[in-house]
């Protein structure tokens, strides 16, 4: 299996690569994984009151959940990678912190955009519930596993992904549909950082003199 050993040499090709997964997002295939979380998350809303009412904080194995699965520890675990790599120049590793990075930034991103609009209230009646910003990143990183080093490295990664999603419906922090269309979003987006063309593209700043000043403009070549 080949895999992508981009990594940016400053912040603008950085920039300039996150700018690009957005614009790549959508395709067929994160169409056709939206459609299976959407599918599951419409199957999914049968039983939402049902979990909802029957869950909450009780079994300890899943208490590790929320922490897991939560932005800060997928940016430390993606920021470690990349720093772990460079300090010891291997480019593979820095690579996979990379995409970790961008799966992360597009995670959060797109998650909570649609938190915000749809504006649904989690079970125990606080925050912000669809879809689960948890299962999305985890199921993000997770997909990168799989599509850098095969299913071997996959189906644990999956299962971890599956474990958070799980402790977030337990602790009645979320419902079962917003964890089946976090995971399907999650998965969309761990195959789009890991396209085969999504290599490192520059986003460079150019100074342009205007009447009266000056300005800058970000062009990113294609």
């Amino acid at each position: 299996m080949r895999r992508s050993l981009d990594v940016p040499s400053g912040l603008g090709e950085a920039l300039g690569t996150i700018v690009g997964d957005f614009a790549a997002f959508p395709s067929d295939r994160t169409a056709a994984w939206l459609g299976v979380g959407a599918g599951l998350a419409l199957a999914g809303t049968a039983s939402d009151d049902t979990f909802a009412g029957r869950t909450g904080p009780g079994w300890r194995g899943f208490r590790a959940g929320a922490d897991m699965g939560g932005a800060p520890a997928h940016m430390a675990l993606a920021l470690g990678t990349f720093a772990v790599g460079k300090l010891s120049g291997s480019r593979e590793v820095s690579a996979l912190g990379f995409q970790f990075i961008r799966a992360n930034v597009m995670a959060q991103a797109l998650t909570h955009t649609m938190k915000v609009t749809t504006r649904r209230i989690r079970p125990d009646g606080t925050g912000l519930s669809f879809p689960s910003g948890h299962t999305s990143t985890s199921f993000a990183a997770a997909t990168v596993v799989q599509q850098r080093y095969g299913w071997k490295a996959g189906v644990p990664a999956y299962l971890l992904a599956s474990y958070v999603a799980a402790s977030r419906v337990h602790d009645r922090r979320h419902f079962v549909s917003d964890v089946m269309f976090g995971a399907g979003l999650g998965i969309a987006i761990g195959l789009t950082v890991t396209r085969p063309d999504s290599r490192v593209r520059p986003f460079v700043p150019a100074p342009v003199v205007t009447r009266g000043g000056a300005a800058a403009v970000w062009s990113m070549s294609w």
